[in-house]
């Protein structure tokens, strides 16, 4: 049986350093090194929402220009363009208002699609229709 040179703890002939202190046989202290976690900033963009608001000003000044806004141009643009098309024919004004009411109130739950679209608000939340 060995001495520990260093604190006088009992060592077995077989061991490398000494269990209490650490110092190795021939007298030297043994340091271990932890690993070193390096943690990686994450990168993340924080997207800001649409506004409502404009989104319903667009459309009561050309209906589905509010739509486009909200980045649903496959029901925004076809209705802007034949509102605009029914405004300058006199004959299509009752078409235009049609459409001008219509986009009004349908701005409300585009708005709402688009915040679930873009993970802006959780899916378990049905929006108000």
């Amino acid at each position: 049986m060995a001495f520990c040179v260093s604190c006088g703890s009992e060592m077995d002939d077989t061991w490398m350093a000494c269990p209490k202190c650490g110092t190795a046989k021939g007298g030297q202290t043994v340091q271990y090194a932890a690993p070193q976690i390096i943690q990686q900033p994450i990168a993340y963009s924080v997207q800001q929402p649409k506004s409502k608001g404009i989104a319903f000003i667009l459309n009561f000044l050309i209906p589905g220009i509010g739509h486009m806004y909200l980045e649903n141009t496959d029901r925004g643009l076809p209705v802007a363009i034949i509102s605009t098309i029914c405004a300058l024919i006199i004959i299509g004004l009752p078409v235009y208002l049609v459409l001008w009411i219509w986009m009004l109130i349908d701005t409300s739950n585009q708005y709402d699609a688009y915040l679930m679209q873009h993970g802006l608000v959780s899916n378990q939340v049905q929006p108000y229709q």
